[in-house]
């Protein structure tokens, strides 16, 4: 189930970046629940050529987050943004602090 949200999320982040075409198929399997057979009976297509498809332009999607690093940013984000809602705004923190912070958070 993580995994399908981080892939749903790869392709809210970085869709725009792949040609339209490429992510016909992810869409349909991620955001519409068809399975890879409904998938290739509307395009015509073999299950086969559907898994290798989706398979590709994941791939490549996961690509993109490891070298920009979009997501990780947004998750450290959202981390440091709670711990300042609970500890207060008015703290001061050193960076060493704010890295003690992401790391405890993303170990839970």
């Amino acid at each position: 189930m993580k995994d399908r949200i981080f892939i749903c999320d790869l392709i809210d982040t970085y869709g725009e970046l792949i040609k339209p075409s490429r992510l016909v198929f992810l869409k349909e399997y991620f955001f519409e629940n068809l399975s890879m057979v409904e998938i290739g009976e509307i395009h015509s297509v073999t299950r086969q050529n559907v898994y290798s498809q989706i398979l590709k332009v994941t791939k490549q999607l996961k690509e993109f987050e490891k070298k920009i690093k979009f997501l990780d940013l947004i998750k450290k984000y959202d981390i440091l943004q709670k711990n300042f809602k609970n500890e207060g705004i008015n703290k001061t923190y050193t960076a060493a602090e704010v890295s003690l912070i992401i790391k405890n958070a993303l170990e839970d």
